[in-house]
């Protein structure tokens, strides 16, 4: 009996030990509800009729296009190109350097290349510096010539980069964790849904920018490319303000709508279009990432002052210290618990030896 509760009490311990060994596998066996977080607190941001209809619409397009089998003609396939944006004053980020490397590292033999609009040092010498002055007379020039906003104005760039010459676009912020091959040969258009969080656009379930892989000419971008012009002075004077919240919710409506609109649109009218769920490139650890992982370092509000810089770096380490100290705190705990029952059989063995004596 003793010997059967140890082992009910250590199963969990072996579980812990033996669990991270095929945890990319296990990720991939959640349900499509599960890789969006619904066993963590973020689900309670999913609460309106658009909520749950998004929630149903994706989770249909997953479910359906993951058991078929493309074959794509050569033009139709997404090109093997990686491309990054960095644009303002500012020096590439150094704690983003790791996050290029990772992308290089799972991708050898690809293109990549850094847009910019100056001259600054690379990130990677495995990288092709592009300038903006290569990039002009495009539908989206003068929206970008009216935005003073770095982040809006990358959003307006990497639309415009994928519809002319396809690839992946991928943010600074944005760890790599396996080679993209597999997706590349599956589909033509590919990106990720947010874990469902509070936000200034109409639903919290919704396609993110942060990785976006597409062929050239994708009918999603062509719509999103031609909506941002017609749309961009209704929204300016919708959030006309320079205060955090108008500038993030400007953003938000105008060059970040633009693109989740088009592929809720079009997403289930094409083929071979893939949304994954947040699992696959916005994990909230490591280990749950399927195929990359958004750190989350960058920020639309380019006037974020240090102090509160500071203060979001300090949370995110204390973040990793208390997952480190609990899960220190859970070893512990059964190495402890495991001493103890062993002390309970022995006082019990020793016990029956002096009765039977």
């Amino acid at each position: 009996m003793i010997k059967k509760m140890a082992y009910i009490l250590l199963l969990p311990f072996f579980f812990m030990l033996t669990g991270c060994k095929n945890s990319k596998v296990s990720m991939k066996e959640l349900s499509f509800d599960d890789m969006m977080g619904k066993q963590m607190e973020c689900w309670q941001h999913v609460c309106t009729p658009l909520d749950y209809s998004n929630l149903d619409f994706f989770k249909q397009i997953y479910t359906k296009k993951l058991k078929e089998d493309f074959t794509l003609n050569e033009h139709l396939r997404i090109p093997k190109v990686l491309h990054f944006i960095w644009l303002g004053p500012k020096e590439f980020p150094r704690e983003s350097i790791p996050n290029v490397l990772s992308w290089i590292k799972h991708h050898p033999g690809w293109e990549v290349k850094f847009w910019t609009d100056r001259a600054r040092n690379l990130p990677s010498d495995a990288m092709k510096e592009c300038f903006l002055s290569s990039w002009n007379n495009t539908d989206l020039e003068l929206c970008y010539k009216k935005s003073s906003n770095y982040a809006e104005r990358s959003d307006l760039m990497r639309y415009e980069i994928l519809l002319s010459q396809g690839g992946v676009y991928v943010d600074h912020d944005v760890k790599c964790m396996t080679s993209f091959d597999s997706l590349h040969d599956k589909y033509e258009l590919y990106c990720g849904l947010e874990l469902p969080s509070q936000t200034p656009i109409p639903s919290s379930i919704h396609v993110t920018n942060n990785i976006i892989a597409s062929r050239k000419g994708h009918p999603v971008l062509e719509r999103c490319v031609k909506w941002i012009p017609t749309q961009w002075d209704e929204v300016e004077a919708l959030y006309p303000g320079i205060d955090k919240m108008s500038v993030i919710s400007r953003i938000a409506n105008r060059t970040f709508l633009a693109f989740a609109d088009s592929v809720r649109l079009l997403a289930d009218k094409t083929t071979n279009d893939m949304v994954f769920p947040a699992f696959y490139f916005n994990a909230p650890s490591d280990e749950q990432a399927i195929y990359a992982r958004h750190l989350y370092a960058g920020t639309w509000f380019q006037t974020e002052n240090a102090f509160e810089k500071m203060a979001r770096q300090r949370l995110m380490m204390l973040s990793k210290k208390v997952n480190k100290v609990l899960l220190f705190s859970g070893i512990a705990f059964f190495v402890n618990l495991l001493f103890f029952i062993i002390l309970i059989i022995k006082i019990s063995q020793n016990k029956r030896i002096r009765d039977s004596n």
